[in-house]
């Protein structure tokens, strides 16, 4: 039984020319990436596309790729200036989203159409909420709430500092908690 091979054994291999081993990389890793892009632009199509062209553009620049952080991460920055791209030019166009889209939690088992219709409704409701926020104030509280990133993690994506970081989650949990406040009360009665 062979031990696994690491993303920086691939690396090197892809940078030979085996393109096998960057196809491994990208099987490895594309469902991570697809996952994040679809948590920051909303969409499936788009964050396909665009995980698509993360990785499209992770092959181009292998050779600038250092080591001196995970494989990951240096997919993740890419796609959060993809991501990041794609947000400045929907914000011209305006929001694309449909109901589907906006869901962001699977629907709670048991109760009845109206909870359903409920859920729905919220789910809208947070995922305007969520376009609302600055990208990277969006971008690091997804980071870190739903990548599970540490906040180190979090400054090497965005290429931040792990304070900024802390202070970037902080703002987009108040900016929130202050968007979905009618919500909150009305659930309290």
């Amino acid at each position: 039984m062979t031990a696994p091979v690491g993303d920086d054994e691939l690396v090197a291999a892809a940078r030979a020319g085996r393109t096998a081993a960057f196809d491994q990389l990208a099987r490895r890793h594309f469902a991570r990436v697809h996952a994040l892009l679809f948590r920051l632009v909303g969409n499936h199509e788009d964050a396909e596309d665009l995980a698509q062209e993360c990785f499209v553009k992770a092959h181009r620049s292998l050779g600038w790729y250092r080591s001196d952080c995970s494989f990951a991460t240096w997919l993740y920055r890419i796609a959060v200036h993809l991501s990041r791209d794609h947000y400045r030019k929907r914000s011209r166009r305006g929001p694309i989203a449909s109901i589907e889209d906006a869901q962001l939690a699977p629907p709670a088992r048991g109760g009845g159409p109206r909870q359903r219709a409920q859920e729905l409704e919220f789910q809208g409701v947070l995922r305007d909420a969520l376009d609302a926020l600055p990208h990277r104030l969006r971008t690091a509280l997804v980071l870190r709430t739903l990548e599970g990133l540490e906040y180190d993690a979090i400054a090497e994506v965005l290429d931040i500092r792990p304070g900024t970081a802390r202070v970037h989650v902080m703002k987009a949990r108040r900016h929130l908690a202050r968007l979905l406040r009618g919500w909150t009360e009305e659930d309290a009665r």
